[in-house]
């Protein structure tokens, strides 16, 4: 009884972790693009281009970030982080990681390829503008955090399940 107890304890702190990190993407996502904004208002056309092209990396956090959250909101109303969950529950955990893990991907590879984009630019005529790569390095960091805690919500909420079954 012992046992169980702490695997609905560690299953309860993962999915509150994964609930807290969805929650951060999103303001995240919001905020993303407030670094650049000179770029925009006071940048040369090739300052405004990449303004206009990073949209995309914007747009696709936001998106992930609203479909995290309305998962973390599948997986609070549900009681994920109160009770043993069942196999619906074990297919949304997995269905969740699956979707942050690909998505992750792409956004690692879309990330690195705006940084590397942003590092070229030559600054020198914007004189109050500080060029700073954190939002990109955030992004790193933030969607590392969302596939790990994906991950071990779902590797908890499976042993749990596997564990809840065979008894």
């Amino acid at each position: 009884m012992a046992d169980r107890q702490l695997a609905l304890k560690i299953q309860k702190v993962a999915s509150f972790a994964l609930y807290l990190i969805a929650g951060v993407l999103f303001v995240f996502s919001l905020g993303f693009m407030t670094n650049f904004y000179q770029l925009f208002i006071d940048g040369n056309s090739e300052m405004y281009k990449f303004y206009k092209d990073l949209q995309m990396l914007n747009t696709m956090i936001f998106d992930l970030s609203v479909i995290l959250v309305i998962l973390t909101l599948l997986h609070f109303a549900f009681d994920f982080h109160k009770r043993m969950i069942g196999l619906g529950g074990v297919i949304v955990t997995l269905t969740t990681t699956i979707l942050n893990i690909s998505n992750g991907i792409a956004i690692f590879q879309t990330n690195a390829y705006f940084k590397n984009e942003y590092l070229k630019i030559d600054f020198s005529g914007m004189a109050n503008y500080n060029p700073s790569a954190v939002p990109f390095n955030l992004t790193y960091i933030i969607f590392s955090l969302v596939i790990a805690i994906s991950a071990l919500v779902t590797i908890v909420s499976c042993f749990n399940f596997v564990r809840n079954y065979r008894k």
